[in-house]
């Protein structure tokens, strides 16, 4: 059983990352913030992040500025241990708090009980900027 759990992992990470050179080659050039996707006309984005629960506190760990750019996740470690839902309602609180936004503005859309997760962050009038939340989130970095 914990063989087919870590081959479908894996296939998923496979997955994404052929997904992220198939839309940089289709574009022609590379997309910076690959864990950046807006949404339609811009006022909402999805935000992909790697959590490790059962941490001291809850914060983004850092990256250089270039691993920023080209990484396909956030990686996240979070203050709550992964029972009940616990450490996916402290990720919505934290990306509420760090881009301050109301927590019904951050919805965990997919990975409700699997570490890898996606945000939407849904703007309250004015369009999210990627290079404006990756700012944000380079700010906050300090792992």
């Amino acid at each position: 059983m914990h063989r087919r759990l870590l081959f479908r992992k894996s296939v998923a990470l496979i997955d994404r990352a052929k997904n992220a050179l198939v839309r940089n080659m289709e574009t022609g050039t590379r997309r910076k913030y690959d864990f950046l996707e807006p949404i339609g006309d811009g006022t909402a984005t999805k935000i992909s992040i790697q959590v490790k629960p059962g941490k001291s506190a809850t914060r983004i760990c850092a990256m250089s500025a270039e691993e920023l750019e080209t990484a396909p996740q956030l990686l996240v470690e979070v203050g709550a241990q992964a029972r009940d839902g616990e450490a996916n309602e402290e990720i919505v609180r934290f990306f509420s708090r760090l881009l301050k936004l109301p927590k019904k503005n951050v919805v965990l859309i997919t990975g409700h009980k699997n570490r890898q997760k996606t945000l939407q962050v849904n703007s309250t009038g004015e369009a999210l900027c990627v290079s404006t939340l990756a700012e944000k989130i380079f700010k906050e970095m300090s792992c």
